[in-house]
Formats: structure tokens, C-alpha cells, sequence
């Protein structure tokens, strides 16, 4: 059998088909454990203090949580509010950036620097969520995501707080014009980016965007120890069973001779 394969790698040497991934709109929800939900006022924008020029809020979100938005997008960011808002207007001047702490220190915090401002946003009286569109995405690159939130132009303040989730670390950086504090708080948060489809290149056993004998080698090495660990088991399905096995690795040959 292995003799066999070495022949047909043989000939499919050279011949290589590339199947674009198609980017569409996707979403991620962090922080909605409902046996752990929490609300607090303090982040991720101010509802108390928005009748304070200069009030800014900074809150950390963990790189690990962020992982399926690596080398992608982000379009929006969506927080969730504890009932319904009354707010009328005001300016707030969002920005968001990236950061390799995951905390702010207990002795003098100060904000992060070096983030890219990305909108701005006024409250409309009724909501229950706030929706961030950004102006132009933010292109997340890895580390820990840094949203700001600075008062740019104050109106009538409410009670209102938003749904998260108590964070292990001191992540919320409160900056009042003469002093500063901290707290521990992950607010509910639904992220829009721009992604790939999950599946999106039948054949592209090792996910390089292209198909070709590499592919070949890969599946049947995996097919032959049972180790799928190293490969795109959804493009190495070929028939769409949930299976991977010899039949796959035929129909993989059979598409990459065809490219030819």
C-alpha cells in the first residue's frame, strides 16, 4: 500500500489547485455564563459618570479568549445593560489597542497608551445594549485587547450597569481627572468580525489555502496512525461524513490529478 502511494505521489508532484477562503461576517460572545453572571457600573463605558468630561474607562479582555479573532477584523463590540438605559446623548471616544499586562497595577494605575481610536458613540434612551461600530476595523493581531472609553461630551447621567462576569485579575483601569482605582470586571461582550468559514477548502488537509500533494501526504499519514491531531479534520473529510479514512484519501487524489 505505502509502495503504491509513492507511485501516485510521483506523478501528482508539481500540480497544486488553490481554493480561496471565502471571509464572511462572524461573532463571538464572551462572558455569558449565566450561573456566574454580575452586573457593575464601572465598565466598560460609564453610565453614572457620563455627565463628567474626561471620565475614561479601560478594560483588558485575555488574549486566550480571543483566540478565534487572530489575524482578523473586528468590526463591533456589543455590551449587554441591566434593563433599559435613559440616557440621551453625550460623546464618548472609543479606542482599542492591544497590551501585553493583563492587569493594572495597585500602586498609582495609569492608563494604556499607544490605542487607536476607532468611533465614537452617544446613548439613545430605551436601549438595553450598547452597540461600538467601528469607524474602520481593527485588525487584532494577538496580545490582550485594550477598549477605552473617555467622556468627550457630558449629558444627564443614570444608574445603569452592565451583565458580565467577576474577573480573576484587576483587568478595569478607572481614570478620573485627579485620581485613578481599579476593579474586576468582564463585561458580556458579542465581538462582529470578519472571518473564514470554518470550512472552507475540502482538501486543504494542513490549511495553507492551497490543495495539493502535501495534502495527500498528510491525510494518508493520518489515516495510517489514526493521529488527526495536525490536520483540518473538516477539509480532510471529503464525502462529508465525519469520517476521515481511505476513502477520503482517494477522493483527495482523484481532485488533485483533476487540477492538473
Amino acid at each position: 500500500m505505502k509502495k503504491s502511494f509513492k507511485l501516485l505521489f510521483a506523478a501528482l508532484l508539481g500540480f497544486a489547485m488553490f481554493v480561496p477562503a471565502q471571509a464572511e461576517t462572524m461573532t463571538l460572545t464572551l462572558f455569558d455564563v449565566d450561573s456566574m453572571l454580575v452586573t457593575n457600573g464601572n465598565a466598560p463605558i460609564t453610565c453614572t459618570m457620563v455627565d463628567t468630561e474626561g471620565y475614561t474607562l479601560q478594560t483588558i479582555f485575555p488574549e486566550a479568549d480571543l483566540a478565534p479573532m487572530l489575524n482578523q477584523e473586528i468590526n463591533s463590540m456589543m455590551f449587554y445593560l441591566d434593563g433599559a438605559t435613559t440616557i440621551d446623548g453625550g460623546e464618548l471616544a472609543i479606542s482599542v489597542g492591544t497590551t501585553d499586562v493583563t492587569a493594572f497595577p495597585g500602586w498609582e494605575p495609569q492608563p494604556i497608551t499607544g490605542l487607536t481610536p476607532v468611533c465614537t458613540y452617544s446613548f439613545t434612551p430605551g436601549d438595553t445594549t450598547v452597540l461600538i461600530t467601528f469607524d474602520t476595523p481593527f485588525l487584532y493581531e494577538g496580545g490582550n485587547l485594550v477598549f477605552e472609553s473617555k467622556v468627550v461630551t457630558a449629558t444627564n447621567w443614570d444608574e445603569g450597569s452592565f451583565i458580565g462576569m467577576i474577573a480573576d485579575e484587576y483587568n478595569v483601569l478607572i481614570k478620573r481627572n485627579y485620581s485613578s482605582a481599579r476593579d474586576r470586571f468582564y463585561p458580556m461582550t458579542t465581538f462582529t468580525y470578519s472571518g473564514n468559514a470554518p470550512v472552507v477548502n475540502p482538501g486543504d488537509v494542513d490549511g495553507s489555502g492551497l490543495v495539493n500533494v502535501t495534502d495527500v501526504t498528510m491525510l494518508i499519514n493520518a489515516v495510517m496512525t489514526s493521529n488527526y491531531d495536525a490536520i483540518v479534520f473538516a477539509n480532510a473529510d471529503m464525502d462529508g461524513n465525519g469520517i476521515v479514512n481511505v476513502t477520503d484519501v482517494t477522493m483527495l487524489i482523484n481532485a488533485v490529478i483533476s487540477a492538473r
